[in-house]
């Protein structure tokens, strides 16, 4: 048995699944695994790691069910002791499993703790993103929305297999949220500052979709799947407020991005009346507010009747 198999979905990212793959090879640590469950890819990634022999590397396909069955099926097939869900599309440092196995003996058998990432573009920029910053990553789920990197989650295989990530297709693009706010609730996530893996900003990013409906609904399924789970709510009590303000303003900020003002002011309000400190705490409010301003003063530019 190995300590860590890593699991990465892929849908359609050969692209980026090579040097997503070479990357986690590249390890000071060599007590891993890593299970390649391909969700039913229509591109050449099923005739590329049909030829492809490595001894850590094992590749599964699927068909098309979204990442959270496939997540859950990599888990279930896992020999590691230690699960590690890694997306098809961004890079891990060579410190990435010598780090997790570190804090494993330091925590003692953990049931779950969260490595440092960074957030950059294709091109190596860095780029500001809020992440977790303390051990207090429980009470940040709440206040600040999801400020993990599935990358750097490490789960213990039997908590893994406990708790699934969903695997409806509605809330696809946010059932690690939707998961680690379950875990925290009942476990603590332990907090590790080192950085290990870098997340790649790119257009083919899921939660890039300028899908504005399929959005809506994403947030919408979130709250009604996290109000089913009795044990969540007791835990996060009043506070679920703040996750209902978490949602409605994510999706007034990307209405206003797509000019439909009406309809961000509609969830703007919502998430105002979800929790009235939201101005005071979040710098979401100012881009919401931006945008809105630019999109007022647009129209009224338009209005304006040109000289004869």
């Amino acid at each position: 048995m190995v300590s860590i198999s890593v699991v990465v979905p892929t849908y359609n990212r050969l692209n980026f699944v090579v040097k997503t793959i070479e990357s986690l090879l590249n390890q000071q640590s060599d007590d891993f695994e890593i299970l390649i469950v391909d969700d039913g890819s229509t591109d050449k990634t099923e005739e590329y790691f049909s030829t492809y022999k490595h001894p850590k590397v094992t590749y599964h396909r699927i068909v098309n069910s979204e990442r959270g069955f496939a997540r859950n099926y990599g888990a279930s097939i896992a020999k590691g002791r230690f699960i590690n869900f890694f997306d098809s599309d961004d890079l891990a440092y060579n410190n990435h499993i010598s780090t997790a196995l570190n804090y494993i003996a330091k925590f003692d058998n953990p049931e779950i703790f969260h490595l440092n990432y960074v957030y950059q573009t294709l091109d190596g920029q860095d780029l500001d993103v809020l992440k977790a910053d303390s051990d207090n990553i429980g009470e940040m789920l709440i206040k600040k929305g999801n400020i993990l990197s599935c990358n750097s989650v490490v789960i213990r295989k039997d908590i893994a297999e406990k708790f699934p990530f969903c695997e409806s297709r509605l809330l696809s693009g946010t059932e690690d949220y939707a998961l680690w706010l379950a875990l925290s609730s009942r476990f603590k996530i332990h907090y590790v500052p080192e950085i290990t893996s870098v997340v790649i900003d790119h257009e083919q990013r899921s939660m890039a979709s300028h899908d504005i409906i399929k959005m809506i609904n994403r947030n919408m399924f979130l709250l009604d799947h996290l109000q089913a789970d009795q044990h969540f709510m007791q835990y996060v009590g009043k506070r679920f407020n703040q996750i209902q303000c978490e949602c409605f303003s994510f999706i007034a900020l990307h209405l206003m991005l797509e000019g439909k003002n009406k309809d961000g002011i509609y969830f703007l309000s919502k998430a105002l009346i979800a929790d009235w400190r939201f101005p005071f705490r979040r710098i979401r409010f100012m881009a919401i507010m931006k945008h809105m301003l630019k999109s007022f003063f647009r129209i009224q530019r338009s209005k304006v009747p040109e000289a004869v």
